[in-house]
């Protein structure tokens, strides 16, 4: 399989992940997480952020993740919890359009991670995947972004932070491209030193586009219904203008 090209943007760059990584759905995953009994499945783990958050809270998880640099420093930060939440959590490396776990799981999460996929087939069969891991009673929490959309081109500049001694700073430039519906995101890391040496990494992702109507045909294709949507991490209602859609989907029986 051709490699995709958040593979290259987190190889370049995942050491710096956690530094510049935002955390407004932490609540909102400790709050559904309550609703339902584990055990619970992430796709698209990363470095823990989530799976570990909700270890330590004493839910069992698995953790599904292609990246080895990602999955490294998700390693080293399991270790770094107790024992007995260590034993709650298990990471599979793995794509998440195709996976088997010999396992069902009452909730499922894709933080983020589904707008890497840029086809068609491989965002059905990532939903496919995850509503075969589901159990009848249990719900898939699917994060979309259709604001991106709207959005007009763009960038972002992150830090400077200090980073075991070092300063780095991250530049996003994106670019929307709405005949294929994919987002260019080309990305700087700027790192100084304390020699004053400058490095710096250029690399690159895209991301998928996927309006609402598209959105609400993949959910249908691949088995589901909506049951809960939201705007916001806040629970606050999804709207047309919304940036976040949040969708709660449970499977979807003929």
């Amino acid at each position: 399989m051709p490699e995709r090209p958040s593979e290259r943007y987190y190889r370049d760059t995942a050491k710096y992940y956690e530094a510049f990584a935002t955390r407004p759905d932490e609540p909102f995953y400790l709050e559904m997480a309550k609703r339902y009994s584990s055990p619970f499945l992430e796709l698209g783990s990363g470095t823990g952020r989530i799976t570990l958050l909700l270890a330590e809270a004493g839910y069992r998880i698995v953790g599904v993740e292609l990246s080895p640099e990602m999955m490294d420093i998700a390693q080293e930060n399991l270790e770094k919890l107790s024992e007995e939440a260590q034993s709650r959590v298990t990471f599979h490396s793995g794509d998440i359009t195709d996976f088997n776990l010999n396992q069902k799981f009452s909730l499922i999460i894709i933080p983020s991670a589904f707008k890497f996929l840029l086809t068609l087939d491989d965002q059905l069969a990532c939903l496919k995947c995850a509503r075969n891991h589901l159990r009848d009673e249990g719900v898939f929490i699917l994060d979309l972004y259709p604001g991106e959309a709207m959005e007009e081109d763009g960038s972002n500049t992150l830090g400077p932070l200090e980073i075991d001694g070092i300063l780095v700073t991250k530049t996003y430039k994106f670019t929307n491209d709405l005949n294929t519906q994919t987002r260019t995101w080309d990305v700087t890391v700027e790192i100084v030193h304390s020699d004053g040496d400058v490095e710096r990494i250029e690399t690159q992702s895209i991301t998928a586009l996927t309006m609402p109507r598209e959105g609400n045909l993949l959910v249908k294709a691949a088995g589901f219904e909506i049951v809960e949507e939201y705007g916001g991490w806040d629970f606050s209602p999804y709207k047309p203008d919304s940036w976040r859609r949040i969708l709660v989907l449970r499977k979807e029986y003929s």
